[in-house]
């Protein structure tokens, strides 16, 4: 069987930037979540796993020193190594674990995604440190990549996939992903919580209730084009939305088996659909499930009303970041 490392590289920070924020990495248990029935998938959280502080002289490196990491992808001996690059900042320390994978195993697959490498795509094949890019959502591309590599067959039709050939780069756009509820839950079990809930950096720059939280999102897309957001580069300006029932059975399933109560709406546009954002709350209300959330995200204010307002603080909102533009 095919083995798969899923991998959140270490972060660098400059000393006078707002810092570390260890988040729980929802991408790659969702990408797990799609193919840990055809293949043999880990994750390694380098936020979590042996987690320690190198300084450099302006720089902090957050994360697990790279002799255990390559040590680490040694012992998994991965046919296919995914790596997350969720800001340009940090596609340095991709690149890094993308070098190690070729010094281990020229045969490893390495596969960059997230939302960099959805818009820099070129970029990062032509630096050769990736063989594929997986652009915009990455649950059926890596799915179909996976089998690819079981059956050999070519990946010259798998939608979504960037790639080099002789002749330039080949890229095909894949569709988004139309109805949300048709993806599975994140595949929690790969990880452990424990060893997010020791860590002294969780959420703690993002939220004001980080100790034992977990971020969930709940749409995808925005349809408006503010000027320093990159949303609608790599998830479109559609919205799409998992409907409210998907929403409680994920919030009650990291209740009742992880015993987490407070949630982070990552949505970059949580209340846009405000019948349904008041659906969600009727319902987390009428469940009585006791939970304390936030939107580090931003909600927009003309989303807003007193009466919604009320249902937010009813529903267990502490604390709502209101975009001002």
């Amino acid at each position: 069987m095919t083995k798969v490392l899923l991998v959140n590289p270490p972060q660098t920070y400059f000393k006078q930037s707002l810092g570390l924020s260890v988040y729980f990495p929802i991408g790659l248990l969702s990408i797990a979540a799609m193919i840990k029935h055809v293949c043999d998938v880990k994750i390694l959280d380098c936020l979590v796993t042996d987690f320690a502080i190198k300084k450099t002289g302006n720089l902090i490196i957050y994360g697990t020193p790279l002799e255990k990491i390559r040590t680490m992808i040694e012992n998994v001996n991965p046919d296919i190594v995914g790596v997350t690059v969720p800001f340009s900042a940090q596609s340095g320390n991709a690149e890094v674990i993308g070098k190690l994978c070729r010094q281990i195993n020229p045969r490893i697959v390495v596969v960059f995604g997230g939302p960099d490498p959805s818009v820099r795509y070129r970029y990062f094949l032509e630096k050769s440190s990736c063989d594929f890019c997986v652009v915009g959502e990455g649950e059926k591309t890596f799915l179909e990549l996976v089998r690819h590599f079981d059956s050999k067959s070519s990946v010259d039709n798998i939608e979504g996939l960037a790639y080099k050939t002789p002749h330039g780069i080949r890229y095909k756009p894949r569709q988004f992903i139309e109805n949300l509820d048709d993806l599975p839950l994140p595949a929690y079990e790969l990880i452990s919580f424990q060893d997010y809930f020791k860590n002294p950096y969780l959420y703690i720059s993002r939220s004001l209730i980080h100790k034992k939280s977990i971020s969930i999102i709940t749409s995808r897309g925005c349809p408006y084009g503010c000027v320093f957001c990159s949303i609608k580069l790599h998830m479109g300006q559609r919205s799409r939305y998992h409907s409210p029932d998907y929403v409680i059975e994920h919030l009650r399933l990291l209740l009742e088996r992880y015993g987490i109560s407070s949630f982070h709406f990552e949505d970059d546009n949580l209340s846009l659909n405000e019948q349904r954002f008041e659906q969600i709350l009727d319902k987390i209300i009428e469940s009585d499930l006791k939970i304390e959330w936030d939107t580090p995200n931003g909600v927009r204010a003309d989303t807003l009303d007193l009466n919604l307002l009320k249902k937010m603080k009813k529903s267990g909102c502490k604390h709502l970041v209101i975009a001002i533009e």
